[in-house]
């Protein structure tokens, strides 16, 4: 799985080269570094995982302080979110491991949900705006829809169920509003682990 990892970062930067803009080119290298994590409960164990993990996060400290993987840093908004990516995902591995949906489902809010409110917030233009409830609210509309079709496949769409993901909504809807500088891919799959445990 390390190599499609890879793959991610060199598409990145393939795209950068291409002329394609550092915003886009940093969330394609999200969406794919982050759907590829989300197998990762499915062909590794948690030390392994943590390990590729933290080795990730020191790479894209050195590279963000060295300015390189254009394809990640190239952006023109104050930002500390490509050095919590990697160290964000394997606190939440470390947290929820013994229980893979809730593992799963963090990635999974971080991956998609993200890029909804990155979407919502025209974060593609690179224009650095203050967090607005918009964006949040559609970060809590796709977290709700990845929280109901992952309860769907699994057999867990019961009232209760339902009850814990719009409370869950709730609160990392407020954890994605109000977390500055990219912190949110910290914080938002840390405290979605939690409540995956809870939920599942």
């Amino acid at each position: 799985m390390i190599w499609f990892l890879l793959i991610a970062f060199v598409l990145g930067e393939l795209f950068y080269k291409l002329g394609i803009r550092g915003e886009l080119t940093r969330k394609i290298v999200h969406v794919l570094c982050g759907l590829v994590v989300v197998l990762l409960p499915l062909v590794w164990n948690l030390p392994h995982t943590l390990f590729v993990g933290l080795l990730f996060t020191v790479i894209l400290v050195w590279s963000e302080k060295k300015k390189l993987l254009k394809s990640v840093n190239a952006i023109n908004r104050p930002t500390i979110g490509g050095s919590l990516f990697a160290l964000g995902l394997s606190v939440s591995a470390a947290i929820s491991w013994s229980n893979p949906l809730a593992f799963q489902v963090s990635a999974l809010i971080l991956t998609i949900s993200d890029t909804a409110a990155w979407l919502a917030g025209r974060g593609y233009l690179g224009v650095q705006k203050p967090k607005n409830y918009l964006v949040s609210g559609i970060f809590g509309l796709s977290a709700l829809c990845v929280l109901i079709l992952i309860g769907s496949i699994a057999g867990f769409l019961t009232w209760n169920y339902l009850l814990g993901c719009l409370i869950s909504v709730v609160i990392l809807s407020a954890v994605e509003f109000n977390s500055p500088l990219g912190s949110d891919n910290f914080f938002v799959p840390v405290v979605a682990a939690i409540l995956g445990l809870i939920i599942f």
